[in-house]
């Protein structure tokens, strides 16, 4: 696991992870950094997935990012455990 250190700006973001992004770039973000991003759990509703968040977590470093079912942008970023980060 590689050292992570994400700026916090409310209303704008977490690090990379911009509020309103694609969730299709932080895919690349996260698979340009593999050794920062080891351990990455995606989850989603599998039977409703145009009403329930795209949640991607990163249990080792303390965030997660929620993305907008229907245009699959980031409108949460999520931190549970600052000093993690």
């Amino acid at each position: 696991m590689g050292t992570l250190t994400l700026d916090l700006r409310p209303g704008a973001g977490l690090g990379p992870f911009l509020l309103g992004m694609p969730v299709c770039d932080a895919f690349a973000y996260i698979d340009h950094h593999p050794d920062t991003f080891d351990a990455v759990q995606v989850n989603y509703h599998d039977e409703e997935t145009l009403l329930c968040d795209l949640v991607v977590s990163f249990p080792n470093h303390g965030f997660h990012l929620r993305f907008e079912p229907r245009s699959e942008r980031l409108r949460l970023n999520e931190v549970f455990e600052v000093q993690l980060l």
